[in-house]
């Protein structure tokens, strides 16, 4: 599984999440703006159980930074799942979707996909810029399913990645 997005969307702690399935609290108020780590690329594998038998999963987050498109090509080609990730509070990440499907588009049309829109906790804090319908509305336009989460709250993000595994 392939999380795409632009830099300090949360994919990184949304691996971190997902794998502990528990929220990323940190009594120090802003915890994900204030505590940022930029990374180039990050994986992390673990046993997944499903009705149908155990997976072993490899979680993969290429950093957002333009220098690093180097490494999309290759990663988005042996990836059999692919999550675009942008912030709820950041139109500019939320734009680059576009991007980040037009390279999948090209090297892996087959791959199943999904769209999350992240760090929903962090709405009242920082404003609101890409609205709820404007996630639903790009996709349905690239027929792909779509959440919107926060690792705070992981309830959400633990039933989008189920879904798209159990998919």
């Amino acid at each position: 599984v392939l999380l795409l997005g632009s830099t300090h969307v949360g994919k990184s702690t949304l691996i971190k999440t997902f794998v502990q399935k528990q929220p990323m609290i940190d009594h120090r108020q802003r915890l994900f703006l204030q505590k940022y780590e930029p990374s180039i690329e990050q994986s992390t594998s673990f046993q997944y159980f499903t009705d149908q038998g155990t997976l072993t999963l490899n979680l993969i987050e290429i950093g957002g930074n333009p220098h690093f498109y180097s490494l999309l090509k290759p990663a988005i080609e042996s990836a059999d799942c692919i999550v675009l990730v942008y912030d709820v509070c950041d139109l500019q990440s939320f734009k680059a979707i576009r991007e980040y499907y037009r390279y999948i588009s090209k090297y892996k049309p087959d791959a199943s996909l999904m769209l999350l829109g992240n760090m929903v906790d962090t709405v009242s804090e920082r404003g609101r810029q890409v609205t709820l319908q404007d996630g639903q509305k790009l996709a349905d336009m690239l027929k792909i399913s779509f959440y919107e989460t926060s690792c705070r709250a992981p309830k959400n993000m633990i039933i989008a990645f189920n879904t798209l595994l159990d998919d």
